[in-house]
């Protein structure tokens, strides 16, 4: 009997949960018409055209405004957004220190006798995971359009 009870209590909480209404931000970037979703509640960083800076959950007001810490800002003035994922936010601290102290290890080996050896292995690997560490998942309104939408 309680099996059933809760598999009837999971049945409607996954029923409701298909029939809630999703709201979500849509990127649609201007050259190429690729679209990317940002749902209510994911973490992001909004920077606004007059140089301010929020960081947390994103919520939507109404079609043309978003809420981010008890800060209502109007989508024409964002500059730009970014995905703040925790799983990313790791993944590239770790990135940006193994491939900063490679790179140290391969410039300060250089020198030496063996050095070289060492360069040729270490440099190569620590280039990549910079570049992902220093190139981050930006959103700048210049190239990409803004919409919010209710389902």
């Amino acid at each position: 009997m309680k099996k059933l009870l809760l598999f009837c209590f999971l049945f409607v909480v996954f029923t409701l949960k298909l029939n809630a209404q999703d709201k979500y931000l849509e990127l649609i970037k201007n050259q190429t018409g690729r679209t990317l979703k940002i749902k209510e509640d994911k973490r992001v960083v909004v920077k606004t055209k007059n140089r301010k800076r929020f960081v947390g959950k994103i919520k939507f007001v109404d079609s043309l405004h978003i809420q981010i810490e008890n800060s209502v800002i109007h989508l024409d003035s964002v500059s730009f957004i970014k995905k703040r994922s925790t799983v990313g936010i790791i993944s590239r601290s770790v990135s940006m220190y193994v491939g900063s102290n490679l790179f140290a290890i391969g410039i300060i080996a250089l020198p030496t006798g063996i050095g070289v050896i060492i360069s040729v292995v270490v440099l190569p690997p620590s280039i990549p995971l910079l570049i992902y560490a220093i190139n981050s998942n930006k959103r700048r309104s210049e190239t990409w359009k803004y919409k919010i939408v209710f389902k």
